[in-house]
């Protein structure tokens, strides 16, 4: 009989060991935020004996994603034999006071406000007065035999001042104080609200745990999961030096969280990673041409028509595919780096690139070393190795990834034709490990924002384009200085022959060298001929002539102070 009880004793202890229930407090230790979403890891310990033991982790959000959950333990000796997720609903506390406390409280301000104003009334009549005894004053100064002199107006004054000052004052005064009554009575009538209100119902996750240990130790634990309403988008922020020789480009994560709670004091990964895209190789389906004939309304008696299935359709006898599913978003950016940079300059300096808002510089002059990186074949993964609080709401937070020096050369371009500026384009060249992805960037050029753009997608070794706007210490000129027309000896047709003056004048403080873009006519027709006069540009060993467009480019090297001018000159034979 004694052993019955002995062993009934030890199977209840072992029973109420595994049923035991804990709760375990865990902290967030690391987030990584990808384009779409977030992926949340928590870790918490706890000391336990050997066995089998179950805990429980309570205020997860409840915008966690329900088959993303994943538990498991840090320590050895010790292992998870399963989890459950499970969804906990709990009235949430609220502070009820007593009612009549907060009402008396209500009726004493209210007086101490009354108070207050009547206060206020007296201060303005005393202010009213003490206007009225400076004005009577001056005038009794002014009335001939006055016993009222200059010192005894003098006198009045200061005294009137000093009490005008002391009134001031005490209407400061009356104004904080009234103001505060007003915040209290505010929260005092919001907190007698909430009491009438029913309670409200917080919904949040929990997760349950069963894991076995070995040996009486603390056992660490580490909580994963994925939250929705989170994403990320690069921003930067480009700070070009004066002299034209550096540029540091910041570059920042604009992050959006609202997936139920605040992350504080996390280890912060950035990754261009979007788990939710679909990363299968996609697969051609059959593409099948069968022969139907067409209604009598689109054809011939004796026509055959070519009827095209499984996602294509034939129009006006043409073949057109249709697009099938695809996960696949494929977008087109008209950015900066274009096939014709200097027209796209003088597009952004219509734009009023010159129109320059002043701001303090800022420009690096060492690299800001802030974060490890990690390149898979698919993503870029960045560590900052700061740690970073970012709040659960509707606002996005600014967080720095890093900070760069990138080489820059700056390029000075003119098109007199179109404009008599003078335009600087910015060619920046990522020489570091990091991938920046496509987003806004701010351009500022010495102490001057000059406007937002988009930076497309910027690979290591990659060099983009970006305007600076125009330089005001060049003065270009453009025009015309003969046009003439002759008719063609034996012949109907005519000649004309047309001569252009450039004028560009160098007030920098060193040598520059300018691009400069003109454009000759283009014939449509073999029977009409177009020559350029001033050949020797067309044979210069750096410059540039296209047949097709008419373009013409070339280099001009000036001083200091220095001004050229530049002749060039068409004729075109075979006009009618």
């Amino acid at each position: 009989m004694t052993r019955k009880l002995l062993l009934a004793l030890i199977l209840f202890i072992t029973f109420i060991c595994w049923a035991e229930e804990t709760i375990l407090d865990s902290e967030i230790h690391e987030v990584t935020v990808y384009q779409t979403q977030g992926y949340v890891k928590r870790r918490g310990s706890k000391t336990f004996g050997k066995g089998v033991h179950t805990v429980k982790v309570k205020e997860l959000p409840e915008s966690l994603i329900q088959n993303s959950a994943q538990a498991s333990v840090l320590t050895n000796s010790a292992k998870i034999l399963g989890f459950k997720l499970n969804d906990f609903y709990d009235e949430e506390k609220i502070e009820t006071g007593d009612v009549t406390s907060y009402k008396d409280r209500i009726i004493a301000l209210k007086k101490e406000k009354s108070a207050l104003m009547d206060e206020g009334i007296v201060l303005a009549g005393s202010e009213k007065f003490l206007r009225e005894v400076a004005e009577n004053s001056t005038k009794r100064l002014v009335v001939e035999n006055s016993e009222f002199s200059m010192q005894d107006l003098q006198q009045v004054m200061t005294f009137t001042e000093e009490k005008k000052r002391e009134l001031k004052t005490k209407q400061r005064e009356i104004k904080i104080k009234s103001d505060e009554i007003d915040k209290e009575l505010k929260t005092i009538k919001e907190k007698l609200l909430s009491m009438k209100a029913p309670p409200k119902i917080k919904h949040s996750k929990e997760l349950t745990i069963t894991f076995e240990v070995y040996e009486a130790q603390e056992v660490k634990f580490e909580i994963a999961y994925t939250v929705p309403k989170v994403n990320w988008i690069p921003s930067y922020d480009v700070y070009v030096s004066e002299d034209e020789e550096q540029v540091a480009l910041k570059f920042s994560a604009s992050i959006f969280q609202n997936s139920g709670e605040d992350w504080d004091d996390v280890n912060l990964v950035i990754s261009t990673n979007d788990p939710t895209v679909n990363m299968n190789i996609p697969q051609f389906s059959s593409w099948v041409i069968d022969k139907k004939k067409r209604k009598k309304s689109f054809r011939n008696k004796n026509d055959d028509d070519i009827s095209l299935l499984a996602g294509v359709n034939s129009v006006d006898g043409e073949i057109h595919v249709r697009g099938g599913r695809s996960n696949e978003v494929v977008y087109t950016v008209d950015a900066l780096s274009v096939s014709d940079p200097v027209d796209a300059d003088y597009e952004y300096g219509k734009s009023g690139f010159s129109n320059v808002v002043q701001k303090d510089s800022y420009v690096k002059t060492e690299a800001i070393k802030s974060l490890n990186v990690e390149q898979t074949s698919s993503a870029k993964i960045y560590k900052l190795k700061h740690k970073t609080s970012i709040a659960s709401s509707s606002d996005r937070s600014e967080v720095i990834v890093t900070t760069e020096i990138l080489d820059i050369d700056v390029s000075h371009f003119m098109i007199p034709r179109k404009s008599k500026k003078s335009y600087l384009k910015a060619s920046m060249t990522n020489n570091t490990e990091f991938t920046f992805l496509g987003g806004d960037a701010k351009i500022f050029f010495g102490n001057s924002f000059l406007t937002t753009v988009y930076l497309p997608k910027f690979l290591p070794t990659q060099s983009i384009d970006f305007s600076l706007g125009t330089d005001e210490n060049v003065i270009v000129e453009f025009e015309r200085i003969k046009k003439e027309e002759d008719d063609a000896l034996f012949s109907s047709k005519k000649i004309l022959q047309l001569q252009y003056k450039i004028s560009v004048k160098n007030f920098r403080d060193e040598e520059t060298e300018f691009t400069i873009i003109e454009q000759s006519p283009v014939a449509n027709s073999k029977s009409i001929d177009v020559t350029i006069l001033e050949p020797s540009l067309m044979y210069e060993e750096r410059s540039k002539y296209d047949e097709i467009t008419g373009r013409i480019e070339w280099l001009v090297k000036l001083d200091p102070q220095e001004e050229k001018d530049i002749e060039i000159g068409y004729k075109v034979k075979g006009l009618k």
